[in-house]
């Protein structure tokens, strides 16, 4: 991933205004660790359904619309964390030490066995990920994480169903698409 901050700032300048900048500025400094960033997030980022934040049944947010909205779904968390731990060096930005995945997690009170997404962040590229999900704020290795049972995961080039690994352009993949080329318009380059 590379970041042009300049577009990126006045893509979010035109999406928020000064506030959603300053906002940005402030959520750089006070994430000193990757689960400080994690806890960060979770507390200022307003939890929401995508009906309600966009008026749509089912919208990736990017970063920037985040940011500007102060307010996301899991999914608009996972990428606004991923883009934060590159952005801030906690994950290399030409490795893909992030995975998103999906997950059926059946402790979710008011839907039991609803898709929930989650950032799996590998400190190690063979190693057990990290979990960063915006419903709790302490950052687990996912062995810990007995309420997630996977459905699939995926990087900027690969999806991983059943173990099995496919390429992103074998598989239609066009909210991704849509929501990479809406990422390159604030600056933001996979």
């Amino acid at each position: 991933m590379r970041v042009d901050i300049t577009k990126f700032e006045i893509a979010l300048k035109s999406r928020g205004g000064e506030s959603a900048v300053n906002f940005f500025h402030w959520l750089i400094e006070k994430s000193t660790s990757l689960e400080r960033m994690n806890e960060v997030i979770n507390t200022q980022i307003q939890h929401g359904s995508d009906r309600l934040i966009h008026q749509r049944k089912d919208y990736w947010a990017t970063p920037g619309e985040t940011l500007a909205k102060r307010a996301g779904d899991c999914e608009d968390s996972v990428f606004l964390k991923d883009f934060m731990s590159k952005f801030r060096g906690f994950a290399q930005p030409e490795q893909n030490h992030c995975l998103y995945c999906t997950w059926f997690n059946p402790m979710i009170k008011d839907a039991p066995g609803t898709k929930h997404m989650v950032l799996a962040h590998y400190v190690e590229p063979k190693g057990l990920p990290l979990i960063l999900d915006n419903l709790t704020n302490e950052v687990m290795a996912v062995d810990l994480r007995t309420d997630l049972k996977p459905a699939f995961s995926f990087t900027a080039e690969n999806i991983y169903i059943d173990d099995e690994v496919k390429s992103l352009e074998s598989v239609r993949m066009s909210r991704w698409e849509r929501y990479r080329m809406r990422c390159a318009d604030e600056g933001i380059y996979f």
